[in-house]
């Protein structure tokens, strides 16, 4: 476990380093904070799966002092991987600037009407949801000015609107991750597989329930999470080096350009 908790540790560090790398990088104050929010969470997610990967003591609980814990670390992988391929597909691909505003006003628009669903009781979250709503009006006027919007028929734009999920107006969550590793040159079909995997995990399927009866399993399962754990976080760090010069500058400077992407 320790040689692989260190492979992840130098792989959150390099990623870390890269991130830093892209301050102070010339984009709109809409799009600076999404994209540092998205990586912040890789990072974050990264930090708890390395967390879990040296086991779990509780000195409160007698019973069993100290325990692996894969299951939580595989929920934790699907998350990664998910804000990887989320990543990608607002920034990473290569899209003109209707299509990236597209997907920015999109994504923006669907999260705020989700909280907005949210009954605030306190008046600073009433006043908060009040505020939002116009930026929900701003971000509907900018989205119907896009090609992307006005390709939909009248129903399908009033249920973008609405901010109703669908693969006409948003690739499916497997969809995106496919995109995204392929493009680091992995296989699709194979990311697809591994990504039900990591589902069945999320979902409380009967692989996750097997494992969690097994001390072995648990322990020879978590020790493979951080070993691939490892290397997503190095696929991400040199996708985001591919788009981003300052990134690439940076790996050039330690002499890490040709720093795989697995």
């Amino acid at each position: 476990m320790l040689i692989n908790c260190k492979k992840l540790a130098d792989a959150l560090q390099l990623f870390y380093d890269i991130v830093q790398a892209l301050v102070g990088m010339k984009m709109s104050g809409e799009q600076n904070e999404i994209l540092t929010g998205l990586l912040g969470r890789i990072y974050f997610l990264g930090t708890a799966i390395y967390q879990l990967g040296k086991g779990t003591e509780i000195p409160e609980i007698k019973s069993q002092p100290h325990f692996w814990d894969s299951t939580s670390m595989h929920v934790l992988i699907r998350a990664l991987v998910e804000t990887a391929a989320q990543l990608n597909y607002l920034f990473l691909e290569q899209v003109n600037d209707d299509e990236r505003e597209y997907r920015i006003c999109y994504f923006k628009l669907r999260g705020l009407l989700v909280r907005q669903g949210i009954a605030a009781k306190e008046p600073e979250n009433q006043a908060k949801q009040q505020a939002e709503r116009d930026i929900i009006e701003n971000l509907k006027m900018r989205i119907v000015q896009t090609n992307r919007f006005k390709e939909l028929n009248s129903k399908e734009q009033q249920r973008l609107l609405d901010g109703e999920n669908s693969k006409r107006f948003e690739p499916s969550k497997t969809q995106l991750i496919k995109s995204f590793f392929s493009d680091t040159g992995a296989s699709p079909d194979a990311i697809g597989a591994i990504y039900g995997f990591l589902s069945d995990y999320a979902h409380s399927g009967y692989v996750s329930a097997l494992q969690t009866y097994d001390h072995t399993i648990q322990k020879e399962s978590g020790n493979n999470a951080l070993a691939n754990t490892a290397i997503w976080v190095g696929m991400i760090t040199y996708r985001i080096a591919l788009c981003y010069s300052p990134a690439m500058e940076y790996l050039a400077k330690v002499g890490l350009s040709d720093f795989p992407a697995s």
